[in-house]
Order: C-alpha cells, then sequence, then structure tokens
C-alpha cells in the first residue's frame, strides 16, 4: 500500500512540476488576437486517462504557476477550478485501470480532452471579466471571449493533447508500472 501511495505521489509531483516549468518556458508566447492563449501545458490536461495522480498534479501545477507568474487572485481560483473540473471529468470520462493502451485508444483520448477545453471556456470569462472591467458585461461578449478561450484550449488540450497520448502510449505501461 506505501509503495503505491509513493508513486501516486511522485506521478502527481512529477506532472505538476512540468506543467509548471512548461508553462513558465512558454509564457513569452504572447496572447494572438482577443483573449487567445496559447498555454502549451495544456496539452498534459490528457494525462487523466492514464492515471488518477494526473489529476493532483494538473490542478496544483495550475496553481503554483499562476502564483509564480503573479496572476490575480481570481486566475488563481477560477483558472486552478477549471484545471481541476477539466481534469476530474476526463478522468471519469477516459480512465481505464486495466487497460491502459486497450480499447478505443482513439475515441478516450478524444473524450479526455473535451472536458478541459469546456471547463476553461465556461469558467475563464469570468477571470477576464474581473481583469478587464471595461469589457461590456453581456451575454453575447461573455459568449465571444468563451469562444475564444475554447478555441486556444482546443488547440492545446485538443490537438496537442490527443497527439501527447499517441505519443506516450508505447510506454506507458512501463511508465506506471502496469503489468
Amino acid at each position: 500500500m506505501r509503495n503505491k501511495t509513493t508513486q501516486f505521489i511522485t506521478i502527481a509531483a512529477i506532472v505538476s512540476s512540468l506543467y509548471t516549468v512548461l508553462t513558465i518556458l512558454t509564457n513569452f508566447i504572447p496572447p494572438i488576437g482577443g483573449v487567445f492563449q496559447f498555454r502549451a501545458a495544456e496539452a498534459m490536461c490528457i494525462l487523466p486517462m492514464f492515471t488518477p495522480a494526473a489529476i493532483p498534479g494538473l490542478a496544483i501545477g495550475c496553481l503554483l504557476t499562476n502564483i509564480i507568474i503573479g496572476a490575480g487572485p481570481w486566475d488563481i481560483i477560477f483558472g486552478t477550478l477549471a484545471t481541476l473540473l477539466g481534469a476530474v471529468i476526463s478522468f471519469l470520462l477516459a480512465y481505464r485501470k486495466n487497460d491502459i493502451t486497450g480499447g478505443n485508444f482513439t475515441l478516450r483520448a478524444i473524450l479526455a480532452a473535451i472536458p478541459p477545453v469546456i471547463t476553461n471556456a465556461l469558467l475563464i470569462p469570468i477571470v477576464i471579466f474581473q481583469m478587464s472591467p471595461e469589457l461590456p458585461r453581456t451575454f453575447g461578449t461573455y459568449m465571444l471571449t468563451a469562444l475564444d478561450v475554447a478555441w486556444g484550449e482546443l488547440i492545446c488540450a485538443g490537438i496537442l493533447g490527443v497527439g501527447l497520448a499517441f505519443a506516450l502510449r508505447p510506454y506507458i505501461k512501463r511508465m506506471l508500472d502496469k503489468k
């Protein structure tokens, strides 16, 4: 039991560290157009399809990243919440305990990528509204902002994330010590 706990904590710490470092290293990529941002570490949101340890790893990584880069309290709270909810739902939709690489892998990878896109699209506009008081508080503005956030998240979590899942597929059993 102790070995499994140690493994869980270690994997969560590695995911958290990688998320933080990758975000900081790519933080120089400026927003394109409106609020479109490219957070390459969001590709890691696919990881709950492989292990539940990715859930706290992603949430803590997002929290640490937002604190380190000086994000405001709204982003620290709602950004972390969006990542946590996305990771939990991805896990529920795509994780198969004894079937890491089998089953319908492509479908599971796509299912794992969808929740982070949705949770970020729903919650991050709240952060943007708080940080940009000049934006009109209308449903139309919320929807446009949500679509802008979803677009960036779709590229990072969707396209890059599914690609990451396929890149990890041959190695995941060995990495997670699954027989």
